[in-house]
């Protein structure tokens, strides 16, 4: 049986939250899915309790290369022609999948279908770092979770740059937006996005030399088109 839909975890030291993700995901009524779990890695209990789980799961492990690296190697694996992303500590919101996945398999043109995204706050972790409040409402983020899309469009924009360990989401986004491409933004809520003390893009430092290599690099491909819009312009963060 051919699956409809192929959801790939890249997963490192994720035995605290991996379950979760995975719920979110089987209980969702999807019957043609296939979950593709890549441990990076993991020192932990991680491949004791993908392996454990009562549902279907293909689990590969690879040394650690880091999450772009992860995405890559589970994109090259998915047999189905829609492809979703989720991190391992966050989770599919309700009935999401089926609704997204209706829009891409009812248009031949729709290659990503994005939802909104909703924070939660765990291990006592500061939401004022990013200026939300205690009822803040779902917004639109750069987070591979908030959509599925269509394995086409990996042919068509390119594979996770690797060289970026926090903002392979941010740069893929953009090539996505300079590429002129459909996206269609729906507003329901798609993903519940985790912050918690184990958090990556905890690094500040990290994150910002990720960013300054994303805007050079959009610069340098919107000089050699002479078209396509900025990088600082091309997606609605944190817009409601």
């Amino acid at each position: 049986m051919t699956p409809t839909l192929s959801i790939i975890i890249p997963s490192y030291n994720s035995e605290k939250y991996i379950t979760l993700a995975l719920d979110s995901i089987y209980n969702q009524s999807l019957d043609k899915i296939e979950v593709i779990c890549i441990d990076d890695g993991s020192t932990d209990n991680t491949a004791n309790i993908i392996k454990a789980y009562p549902k279907p799961i293909k689990y590969v492990y690879q040394e650690n290369q880091g999450a772009p690296a992860a995405r890559n190697l589970g994109i090259s694996l998915a047999t189905a022609s829609v492809v979703g992303l989720l991190d391992s500590d966050d989770i599919y919101a309700p009935g999401s999948l089926s609704t997204r996945l209706n829009y891409l398999l009812d248009d031949d043109k729709a290659l990503a279908v994005i939802g909104k995204t909703k924070f939660l706050f765990t291990d006592g972790h500061n939401r004022h770092k990013w200026n939300l409040s205690e009822d803040s409402p779902p917004v639109y983020n750069t987070l591979y979770g908030s959509g599925l899309y269509k394995k086409t469009l990996f042919e068509a924009i390119g594979s996770f740059n690797e060289n970026f360990k926090l903002s392979d989401d941010f740069d893929w986004f953009t090539r996505l937006r300079e590429s002129g491409l459909p996206i269609t933004y729906i507003e329901d809520i798609t993903l519940y996005y985790r912050q918690h003390n184990s958090n990556m893009t905890g690094n500040a430092d990290l994150v910002k030399h990720d960013l300054l290599s994303l805007l050079r690099n959009s610069l340098i491909r919107r000089r050699s088109t002479n078209s396509g819009e900025a990088a600082e312009e091309l997606l609605p963060f944190g817009n409601s």
